[in-house]
């Protein structure tokens, strides 16, 4: 019997230390399991943060690419911006159009234009910059290479240095200073648009600028001020005084030498005045002289004037079209007709702007 409960106490002292040897086991197993997982989980975290890492730095990387392409961008936009600079109303100068293209305008300004006429002249209307550029008449295919041939204001856009299409008489003086003074506006009747206005001719730095009122020019700004280049006279030479009547000349030739009945052009103008002689009787010429503003916008004219040439020169006195008076100068040398004035101009246009040489063309 106490053989027996030596044995059962062996066997349970042997199979408890047995399990205290598997519990010993398994938390050795399950602590190394748990370090072993907090360690993969740590590793992960690095491999994701440096996942992480590189892809901001690829991203930051890319954003920079692409900030310093749309800075390339944006230098390259700012430089066509400032070689293609569109001039805004206010640094606007419209004496840069004169004798230019269409196209030039066009290019400078935009299609935002009208197609319009100026008493039968043909013009691009800018109606919100309150300016238009007059040319002569649109061939078949090429407006854009017609040349201008008069600016025109009727803004605050600026024809030459401070002078614009707007402004009172005292304005002007105070614009152009002594040295340009002109003379007081003139109040006369325009015969092609049928009222009565006041005018002011303006000779300034190479540019005849017309200038208009409907009401007192002293007061009230201008409607409009168009202008182009002053014409001069290619040759210049004296001629007879007319003031007095003096004695026929023994110099007059009786025979004419040349035939100068038939139509002249300006030589080196591509203005539309003519000089035509409809009958010669020796050197006693019938004339009439046409001074042609644009496309016919405006003519000044006086016709079926008789004269007899001494030594191939005459002067006589007119009154053009436009009640404009004054003495005109004719000569026809090596068969070159020149004409110049004397003139004393009161209107907006005048006889005297067909001054220059020209050549017989039929």
């Amino acid at each position: 019997m106490k053989i027996l409960l030596a044995l059962l106490l062996v066997v349970t002292l042997s199979v408890s230390l047995i399990a205290c040897e598997d519990n010993s086991s398994n938390g050795i197993s399950n602590s190394s399991i748990s370090h072993s997982t907090e360690y993969s989980k740590t590793e992960t975290s690095k491999t994701e943060i440096s996942k992480t890492e590189s892809s901001n730095a690829e991203s930051s990387k890319t954003e920079d690419a692409t900030s310093k392409e749309n800075a390339e961008s944006s230098k390259i936009e700012t430089s066509k911006d400032e070689n293609n600079e569109i001039p805004s109303e206010s640094n606007l100068i419209l004496k840069d159009f004169l004798l230019k293209d269409v196209r030039y305008v066009k290019n400078a300004l935009g299609n935002g234009y009208q197609l319009d006429y100026f008493t039968g002249s043909d013009m691009l209307n800018y109606k919100k910059e309150k300016v238009a550029f007059l040319f002569e008449g649109i061939s078949a295919s090429s407006m854009d290479d017609c040349t201008i041939n008069y600016i025109f204001s009727y803004g605050d856009a600026r024809l030459i240095d401070n002078l614009d299409g707007t402004m009172t008489y005292p304005e002007i003086l105070s614009a152009v200073g002594k040295e340009f003074a002109p003379n007081e506006p003139k109040y006369f009747y325009n015969q092609m648009d049928d009222v009565w206005q006041y005018s002011l001719v303006l000779y300034y730095k190479g540019l005849v600028i017309t200038y208009s009122w409907e009401n007192d020019p002293n007061t009230n700004p201008s409607d409009y001020a168009i202008a182009d280049y002053e014409v001069s006279a290619d040759v210049e030479f004296p001629y007879p005084d007319v003031s007095e009547p003096k004695e026929e000349s023994s110099k007059e030739e009786n025979i004419a030498i040349t035939n100068y009945v038939g139509t002249w052009e300006p030589i080196s103008s591509t203005s539309s005045h003519c000089v035509i002689i409809d009958e010669q009787t020796g050197n006693t010429l019938k004339l009439s002289i046409y001074a042609v503003r644009g496309a016919a916008v405006q003519v000044a004219s006086c016709e079926n004037v008789v004269i007899t040439l001494v030594d191939g020169k005459a002067s006589f006195q007119y009154t053009d079209s436009f009640s404009n008076t004054g003495i005109c100068h004719f000569s026809i040398l090596d068969d070159i007709l020149t004409l110049s004035y004397d003139t004393n101009q009161t209107s907006d246009w005048s006889l005297h702007y067909s001054k220059g040489s020209y050549k017989k063309v039929s």
